[in-house]
Order: C-alpha cells, then structure tokens, then sequence
C-alpha cells in the first residue's frame, strides 16, 4: 500500500484515493498550524475508507530535548488527537528529521 506524506495543500481524501494512496501519515500537536490535521480530515479519511498515522514535529531538534522534551512532545500530540477523535488505542509518532549517529545522540533520542 502506498501511504502519502504531506504538509502543505490538502488534496482531500477522495483524490488521495483516486491517486491510489491507502491513506497519507499526517502532522499533529499544533491546532493552529496548517501542516496539522483536525476532525473535518480525519473525517473525511474514514468516509474515503483511507487509514491516517499521526507524527508530531514542532522543529526538526525537538528530539534534542530528550525524555522531558518528549514526555511533553506526547502530551501535547495526545491532547490534539483527543480533540479530533484519533483513537486512544493508535499509536503517535515522532520525527526524527537528521541522521542521529552518535552515542549520546541515540541515548538522547
């Protein structure tokens, strides 16, 4: 299955579809920003039977700030996808937008 990434335009759940994508992996955390999605997008991936994975990113260091930084990163993602009715039971993603190559980078991340 083909699965689209995108942060900028909305293409809509039936072009997606039409495109041949099973579902698209889609930004969350930030309610105000554009990059993220709301109830009307989900929405309209379950009646286009698309399937939609969840990544908050607010910078592309955020991992950078280690455990506290993400136990606060999850909140916040959690906190949106509750408003928006993303299920409890699905999992949230975080991006990791480098290459993390050394040692303490992996302890970090």
């Amino acid at each position: 299955m083909r699965v689209l990434d995108y942060s900028a335009g909305l293409p809509g759940a039936a072009r997606i579809r039409d495109l041949g994508y099973g579902g698209a992996v889609r930004y969350i955390g930030f309610p105000d920003r554009r990059k993220c999605t709301n109830r009307g997008e989900l929405t309209d991936f379950a009646a286009h039977g698309l399937g939609m994975a969840l990544v908050y990113e607010d910078n592309a260091d955020d991992w950078r700030g280690g455990y506290n930084r993400g136990r606060d990163a999850g909140r916040r993602a959690r906190d949106h996808a509750t408003v928006i009715g993303f299920p409890a039971g699905r999992p949230i993603y975080m991006a990791v937008d480098r290459d993390v190559v050394t040692e303490a980078e992996f302890r970090t991340m």
